[in-house]
């Protein structure tokens, strides 16, 4: 018995902290490392009193769902009851993700789970937690980045390419009044050829994701930026090159350049 408990204790409250850790990590919901801590001392501690009840296999379960929807109640305040199911939702998802991420990796190594040292059980389910909020944050981000992309034609040096925007909201870099859209050096390399020391150039200082610099930039001919149905076409706007824009999409777009989202476009010079 003293075996389990100490098996209870260590890995039932690490992988319990870090469950809940990662569920309101991933829900956006700032929770105090003591509350966690305290939280995943009570799923032990009900953890613990499995073996002592002398219940059916079903109350047990009963038991343990009613456990996972206590923690999640216990550790914030929520704004509404739907709110509170989706943090939930997100417990068990991960709760059960992991309990099949350790058996799938220990039947793999064909070992049992009773087998294992007592102070390592809870290894394979930090690192399993870590990959799955890893995959979560890059389904939301790209998710995220898809609901603000849109489908672009950018004109320069004589050549047009189509690329994949995004709108920065947060872009408000402006040279000489026009709007100053943002591209990766990898993707600029498409617009160089032999006459391209003819184009002219220059420089502007902006504070980008590689910090504050001075980078170089151009005139560009013509942009098209689709937005459904709609088609929005300038000309006169600037293209600043940086080392690196981003992941998943070429270029930053100024959001003076998309009428739904700026108040001023009424100011922009728009070719049609």
């Amino acid at each position: 018995m003293s075996i389990y408990i100490e098996y209870a204790i260590i890995d039932n409250m690490v992988i319990d902290y870090l469950l809940l850790e990662a569920t309101f990590f991933t829900f956006s919901k700032p929770v105090k490392k003591v509350r966690l801590f305290l939280l995943a001392l009570l799923g032990t501690a009900i953890a613990i009193l499995y073996p002592l009840i002398n219940a059916s296999k079903i109350i047990i379960i009963a038991i343990k769902v009613l456990t996972g929807l206590l923690l999640p109640l216990l550790a914030v305040k929520y704004k509404s009851v739907k709110e509170y199911f989706i943090c939930t939702a997100i417990f068990f998802g991960y709760t059960f993700l992991t309990g099949g991420g350790i058996y799938a990796i220990y039947s793999l190594i064909n070992v049992k789970l009773t087998e294992i040292p007592v102070a390592i059980c809870f290894i394979p389910a930090f690192f399993i937690i870590k990959f799955l909020m890893r995959i979560v944050r890059l389904i939301y981000r790209k998710s995220k980045i898809q609901k603000f992309t849109y489908q672009v034609e950018l004109t320069f040096n004589k050549k047009t390419v189509t690329c994949v925007g995004f709108l920065d909201t947060g872009n408000g870099v402006y040279h000489h009044n026009n709007p100053v859209i943002v591209c990766g050096k990898k993707f600029f390399k498409q617009f160089i050829d032999q006459n391209f020391y003819k184009v002219k150039s220059k420089k502007i200082t902006a504070n980008t994701v590689n910090g504050y610099a001075e980078n170089l930039a151009y005139e560009i001919d013509e942009i098209k930026i689709y937005n459904g149905k709609d088609v929005h076409i300038f000309s006169n706007v600037t293209l600043m090159v940086v080392k690196t824009a981003g992941d998943g999409y070429d270029l930053i777009l100024h959001p003076a350049l998309i009428k739904e989202s700026y108040e001023d476009y009424s100011k922009i010079k728009k070719v049609s």
